[in-house]
Protein backbone atom coordinates (compact mmCIF):
# COMPACT_ATOMS: atom_id res chain seq x y z
CA UNK A 1 0.00 0.00 0.00
CA UNK A 2 1.38 3.41 -0.95
CA UNK A 3 2.02 6.13 1.37
CA UNK A 4 -0.81 8.45 -0.40
CA UNK A 5 -3.32 5.59 0.36
CA UNK A 6 -3.04 4.78 4.50
CA UNK A 7 -5.08 6.38 6.40
CA UNK A 8 -4.38 7.55 10.01
CA UNK A 9 -6.29 4.05 11.17
CA UNK A 10 -2.80 2.16 9.41
CA UNK A 11 -0.23 4.67 11.16
CA UNK A 12 -2.15 4.09 14.22
CA UNK A 13 -1.88 0.60 13.97
CA UNK A 14 2.08 0.54 12.60
CA UNK A 15 2.65 2.88 15.87
CA UNK A 16 1.00 0.12 17.85
CA UNK A 17 2.97 -2.65 16.16
CA UNK A 18 6.33 -1.26 16.28
CA UNK A 19 7.20 -2.18 19.60
CA UNK A 20 6.34 -6.12 18.27
CA UNK A 21 8.10 -5.86 15.14
CA UNK A 22 10.83 -4.80 17.38
CA UNK A 23 10.82 -7.16 19.61
CA UNK A 24 10.55 -9.98 16.84
CA UNK A 25 13.41 -9.07 15.01
CA UNK A 26 15.74 -8.94 18.22
CA UNK A 27 14.36 -12.97 18.64
CA UNK A 28 15.63 -13.54 15.36
CA UNK A 29 18.78 -11.49 15.39
CA UNK A 30 19.73 -13.88 18.48
CA UNK A 31 18.61 -16.93 17.40
CA UNK A 32 19.59 -16.77 13.62
CA UNK A 33 19.48 -20.62 11.11
CA UNK A 34 23.32 -20.20 11.17
CA UNK A 35 23.35 -20.87 15.25
CA UNK A 36 21.19 -23.76 14.53
CA UNK A 37 22.75 -25.06 10.85
CA UNK A 38 26.09 -25.44 13.39
CA UNK A 39 24.59 -28.54 15.29
CA UNK A 40 23.43 -30.29 12.36
CA UNK A 41 25.03 -33.36 10.98
CA UNK A 42 24.53 -35.49 8.00
CA UNK A 43 24.39 -39.16 8.36
CA UNK A 44 25.97 -41.49 6.16
CA UNK A 45 26.59 -45.30 6.28
CA UNK A 46 29.57 -46.44 5.10
CA UNK A 47 28.68 -50.06 3.38
CA UNK A 48 26.79 -47.89 0.78
CA UNK A 49 28.37 -48.02 -2.36
CA UNK A 50 28.26 -44.62 -2.56
CA UNK A 51 29.78 -43.73 0.68
CA UNK A 52 33.78 -43.52 -0.60
CA UNK A 53 32.16 -40.75 -3.41
CA UNK A 54 29.63 -39.19 -1.14
CA UNK A 55 32.40 -38.20 1.38
CA UNK A 56 34.76 -36.97 -1.33
CA UNK A 57 32.20 -34.16 -2.38
CA UNK A 58 30.63 -33.51 0.79
CA UNK A 59 34.34 -32.36 1.65
CA UNK A 60 34.94 -30.87 -1.55
CA UNK A 61 31.81 -28.70 -2.19
CA UNK A 62 31.74 -25.69 0.07
CA UNK A 63 28.41 -24.61 0.96
CA UNK A 64 29.05 -20.67 0.61
CA UNK A 65 25.74 -19.58 2.35
CA UNK A 66 27.15 -21.16 5.84
CA UNK A 67 31.10 -20.60 4.79
CA UNK A 68 33.02 -20.23 7.72
CA UNK A 69 29.84 -20.46 10.38
CA UNK A 70 31.02 -23.98 12.08
CA UNK A 71 33.44 -23.97 14.79
CA UNK A 72 36.09 -26.62 15.66
CA UNK A 73 34.30 -27.64 18.93
CA UNK A 74 30.65 -28.34 17.07
CA UNK A 75 29.94 -31.42 15.79
CA UNK A 76 31.11 -33.00 12.81
CA UNK A 77 29.05 -32.03 9.37
CA UNK A 78 29.66 -35.70 8.52
CA UNK A 79 29.04 -38.45 10.46
CA UNK A 80 29.80 -42.37 9.37
CA UNK A 81 27.69 -44.87 10.97
CA UNK A 82 25.79 -48.23 10.13
CA UNK A 83 22.09 -46.51 9.05
CA UNK A 84 18.47 -48.72 9.31
CA UNK A 85 19.34 -49.66 5.04
CA UNK A 86 22.95 -49.02 3.58
CA UNK A 87 21.71 -46.69 0.67
CA UNK A 88 19.87 -43.75 2.61
CA UNK A 89 21.20 -40.22 4.03
CA UNK A 90 19.90 -39.04 7.72
CA UNK A 91 20.26 -36.22 9.55
CA UNK A 92 20.64 -35.22 13.02
CA UNK A 93 20.11 -32.20 15.01
CA UNK A 94 22.64 -31.63 18.60
CA UNK A 95 20.44 -29.29 20.77
CA UNK A 96 21.65 -26.91 23.08
CA UNK A 97 20.97 -29.45 25.92
CA UNK A 98 24.11 -31.15 24.92
CA UNK A 99 21.85 -34.45 23.08
CA UNK A 100 21.63 -35.49 20.19
CA UNK A 101 18.45 -37.24 17.97
CA UNK A 102 18.10 -38.81 14.51
CA UNK A 103 16.08 -36.35 12.59
CA UNK A 104 13.80 -39.72 10.93
CA UNK A 105 10.72 -37.66 9.68
CA UNK A 106 12.82 -36.97 6.55
CA UNK A 107 15.10 -39.78 4.82
CA UNK A 108 17.07 -39.76 1.45
CA UNK A 109 16.56 -43.05 -0.06
CA UNK A 110 19.32 -43.49 -2.85
CA UNK A 111 18.78 -45.33 -5.51
CA UNK A 112 20.43 -45.36 -8.86
CA UNK A 113 18.30 -45.45 -12.41
CA UNK A 114 18.92 -49.79 -12.43
CA UNK A 115 17.61 -50.05 -9.48
CA UNK A 116 14.37 -47.93 -9.51
CA UNK A 117 13.38 -48.94 -12.94
CA UNK A 118 13.60 -52.56 -11.96
CA UNK A 119 11.22 -52.04 -8.73
CA UNK A 120 9.25 -49.80 -11.60
CA UNK A 121 8.77 -52.86 -13.93
CA UNK A 122 8.38 -54.96 -10.83
CA UNK A 123 5.51 -52.74 -10.16
CA UNK A 124 3.90 -53.16 -13.67
CA UNK A 125 4.23 -56.58 -13.41
CA UNK A 126 2.22 -58.18 -10.71
CA UNK A 127 4.44 -61.57 -10.63
CA UNK A 128 8.16 -59.51 -10.41
CA UNK A 129 10.70 -60.06 -12.69
CA UNK A 130 13.15 -61.67 -10.55
CA UNK A 131 16.03 -59.09 -11.85
CA UNK A 132 19.54 -59.52 -10.86
CA UNK A 133 19.17 -56.54 -8.96
CA UNK A 134 16.14 -56.11 -7.42
CA UNK A 135 14.60 -59.47 -7.46
CA UNK A 136 10.79 -59.48 -7.65
CA UNK A 137 10.52 -55.97 -5.37
CA UNK A 138 8.38 -53.25 -6.51
CA UNK A 139 9.29 -49.62 -5.92
CA UNK A 140 6.36 -49.74 -3.13
CA UNK A 141 7.47 -52.59 -1.41
CA UNK A 142 11.05 -50.45 -0.69
CA UNK A 143 9.20 -47.81 0.05
CA UNK A 144 7.43 -48.92 2.52
CA UNK A 145 10.39 -51.44 3.74
CA UNK A 146 12.57 -48.01 4.07
CA UNK A 147 9.59 -46.74 6.45
CA UNK A 148 9.28 -49.92 8.61
CA UNK A 149 13.16 -50.77 9.07
CA UNK A 150 13.63 -46.65 10.08
CA UNK A 151 10.73 -46.87 12.82
CA UNK A 152 12.02 -49.30 14.11
CA UNK A 153 15.45 -48.46 14.54
CA UNK A 154 14.15 -45.13 16.23
CA UNK A 155 10.77 -46.75 17.78
CA UNK A 156 9.11 -43.97 16.30
CA UNK A 157 5.36 -44.68 14.97
CA UNK A 158 4.51 -41.30 12.64
CA UNK A 159 4.77 -41.20 9.46
CA UNK A 160 7.98 -40.70 7.96
CA UNK A 161 8.92 -38.72 4.75
CA UNK A 162 11.09 -40.60 2.58
CA UNK A 163 12.94 -38.73 -0.79
CA UNK A 164 13.75 -41.12 -3.20
CA UNK A 165 16.66 -40.26 -4.94
CA UNK A 166 17.42 -41.40 -8.33
CA UNK A 167 20.56 -41.15 -9.48
CA UNK A 168 21.12 -41.02 -13.62
CA UNK A 169 17.55 -41.52 -14.76
CA UNK A 170 18.39 -39.22 -17.93
CA UNK A 171 21.32 -41.02 -18.51
CA UNK A 172 19.52 -44.59 -18.87
CA UNK A 173 16.67 -42.63 -21.05
CA UNK A 174 19.11 -41.00 -23.46
CA UNK A 175 20.69 -44.43 -24.15
CA UNK A 176 17.12 -45.92 -24.90
CA UNK A 177 16.25 -43.16 -27.23
CA UNK A 178 19.65 -44.01 -29.04
CA UNK A 179 19.09 -47.56 -28.81
CA UNK A 180 15.45 -47.43 -29.88
CA UNK A 181 16.85 -45.48 -33.48
CA UNK A 182 19.33 -48.60 -33.98
CA UNK A 183 16.62 -50.75 -33.66
CA UNK A 184 14.73 -49.21 -36.14
CA UNK A 185 17.31 -50.07 -38.58
CA UNK A 186 18.03 -53.28 -37.73
CA UNK A 187 21.60 -52.44 -35.81
CA UNK A 188 22.23 -52.38 -32.21
CA UNK A 189 25.32 -53.98 -30.03
CA UNK A 190 23.93 -54.38 -26.52
CA UNK A 191 28.31 -53.67 -25.57
CA UNK A 192 27.22 -49.97 -26.29
CA UNK A 193 23.78 -49.75 -23.63
CA UNK A 194 25.81 -49.97 -20.28
CA UNK A 195 23.08 -48.76 -18.25
CA UNK A 196 20.18 -50.52 -20.32
CA UNK A 197 22.28 -54.14 -20.00
CA UNK A 198 22.45 -53.38 -16.42
CA UNK A 199 18.75 -52.31 -16.10
CA UNK A 200 17.58 -55.46 -17.97
CA UNK A 201 14.75 -53.37 -18.88
CA UNK A 202 13.48 -51.33 -21.18
CA UNK A 203 10.71 -48.40 -19.85
CA UNK A 204 9.72 -44.84 -21.15
CA UNK A 205 9.10 -42.31 -19.40
CA UNK A 206 5.67 -42.39 -19.67
CA UNK A 207 5.68 -46.08 -18.59
CA UNK A 208 7.75 -44.69 -15.53
CA UNK A 209 5.54 -41.73 -14.69
CA UNK A 210 2.26 -43.34 -14.78
CA UNK A 211 3.65 -46.88 -12.86
CA UNK A 212 3.84 -44.89 -9.67
CA UNK A 213 1.68 -41.83 -9.97
CA UNK A 214 -1.26 -43.48 -8.47
CA UNK A 215 -0.17 -44.15 -5.04
CA UNK A 216 2.65 -41.26 -4.76
CA UNK A 217 -0.51 -39.17 -4.65
CA UNK A 218 -1.61 -40.59 -1.56
CA UNK A 219 1.80 -41.90 0.05
CA UNK A 220 3.75 -39.60 1.81
CA UNK A 221 7.03 -39.66 -0.14
CA UNK A 222 8.65 -37.19 -3.52
CA UNK A 223 10.73 -38.55 -6.05
CA UNK A 224 13.68 -36.41 -6.72
CA UNK A 225 16.35 -37.25 -10.64
CA UNK A 226 19.22 -36.49 -10.19
CA UNK A 227 21.65 -36.08 -12.86
CA UNK A 228 24.85 -37.44 -10.32
CA UNK A 229 26.35 -37.78 -7.20
CA UNK A 230 27.67 -34.20 -7.17
CA UNK A 231 23.75 -32.68 -7.58
CA UNK A 232 22.77 -34.70 -4.61
CA UNK A 233 25.53 -33.46 -2.37
CA UNK A 234 24.15 -29.97 -3.23
CA UNK A 235 20.50 -30.96 -2.45
CA UNK A 236 21.45 -32.68 0.83
CA UNK A 237 23.88 -29.74 1.82
CA UNK A 238 20.62 -27.23 0.79
CA UNK A 239 18.49 -29.26 3.23
CA UNK A 240 20.47 -28.56 6.17
CA UNK A 241 19.94 -25.44 5.43
CA UNK A 242 16.23 -26.10 5.39
CA UNK A 243 16.36 -28.10 8.98
CA UNK A 244 18.40 -24.80 10.51
CA UNK A 245 15.69 -22.19 8.94
CA UNK A 246 12.96 -24.64 10.50
CA UNK A 247 14.63 -24.75 14.16
CA UNK A 248 15.40 -21.21 13.89
CA UNK A 249 12.10 -20.55 12.98
CA UNK A 250 10.62 -22.79 15.98
CA UNK A 251 12.56 -21.39 18.66
CA UNK A 252 11.63 -17.48 17.87
CA UNK A 253 7.73 -18.69 17.88
CA UNK A 254 8.26 -20.30 21.27
CA UNK A 255 10.13 -17.54 22.65
CA UNK A 256 7.61 -15.36 21.41
CA UNK A 257 4.99 -17.12 22.76
CA UNK A 258 6.72 -17.31 26.46
CA UNK A 259 7.56 -13.24 26.67
CA UNK A 260 3.86 -12.64 25.01
CA UNK A 261 1.87 -14.74 27.14
CA UNK A 262 3.49 -15.79 30.42
CA UNK A 263 2.98 -12.13 31.59
CA UNK A 264 -1.11 -12.28 30.81
CA UNK A 265 -1.17 -15.47 32.87
CA UNK A 266 0.73 -13.83 35.59
CA UNK A 267 -1.52 -11.06 35.44
CA UNK A 268 -4.70 -13.38 35.69
CA UNK A 269 -3.67 -15.22 38.50
CA UNK A 270 -5.65 -15.51 41.64
CA UNK A 271 -4.20 -12.81 44.15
Amino acid sequence: MSQEHRSEDDFDIDAELSPFYEFMSNIRSAHPPEKFWRKISILLDPRSEYHRHLIHLLNEIQLKVMNGVRKSHDPAFIITRNMFMEDVIGFRYFNWGLSSYDMISSVFLIMSAEKFLQSVANSINAKGCNFRLMGNRSFLDVLHTTKQLARASNSVYEDIHISVMVIGLNDYFQEKEKFDKQWKNGCFDLSDYPILSNAEVLLSKEEVEESFKPYMETDFSTIYYMDNLRQLVSFTQTFTVHIAMQESENMCEMLARERLYMPMQSNDSPQ
